[in-house]
């Protein structure tokens, strides 16, 4: 199967690149089969610089329900350092893209925050982000632009959780671009 979009998901305790990055969520998907292929990786807290901290995006954290503030930050065995994830997470992404055959589509919401603070920690890595600028896309744009015509669907699993809101964003997304889709055909 053929993956030509993938929708990041980063829950960070600061809003720009070079924020403290708690977990990566991120879902690939395609308009033609209803198969995902999802990613998700914790971050070691500890290791990480905290100067991008932003004092009112921690308070954010303290409003959220407990099952968001424990996944976020809970730290177990299974996180992991900087390097490990973005070397995991460009394993993934070269398995899309070999799979597509083209470099699929990266949604964020908005691709300024997530694509952005993922790219910044490749570049702290001394890496570069396996997708060029080119593939970046904004789905918070593209939401608002549909938001009359494809309502939000059903949110599965934990709010403020990357694998959960990224699942979610890529359900909404491909919603939205089927409405378009078939709006093109239409005019056919």
């Amino acid at each position: 199967m053929t993956y030509k979009h993938i929708v990041l998901d980063l829950e960070t305790l600061g809003l720009k690149p070079g924020a403290p990055v708690l977990s990566i969520g991120a879902t690939a998907f395609s308009l033609e089969h209803d198969d995902t292929r999802q990613f998700y990786i914790k971050l070691r807290l500890a290791e990480q610089s905290m100067a991008g901290l932003d004092a009112d995006v921690l308070l954010w954290w303290i409003e959220q329900e407990d099952s968001a503030l424990s996944a976020a930050f809970t730290e177990n065995q299974a996180a992991e350092t900087l390097w490990t994830a973005v070397q995991l997470f460009s394993i993934w992404f070269e398995q899309i893209r070999r799979e597509a055959d083209q470099e699929p589509c990266v949604w964020g919401n908005s691709n300024s925050f997530d694509n952005e603070i993922l790219r910044a920690l490749f570049e702290r890595c001394g890496l570069e982000a396996p997708w060029s600028f080119r593939s970046d896309r904004d789905f918070r744009t593209l939401r608002a632009l549909y938001k009359d015509k494809v309502p939000e669907p059903p949110f599965e699993g934990i709010r403020h959780h990357a694998k959960d809101d990224s699942a979610h964003e890529a359900n909404w997304l491909k919603l939205i671009l089927q409405r378009m889709q078939a709006a093109d055909s239409a005019l056919l």
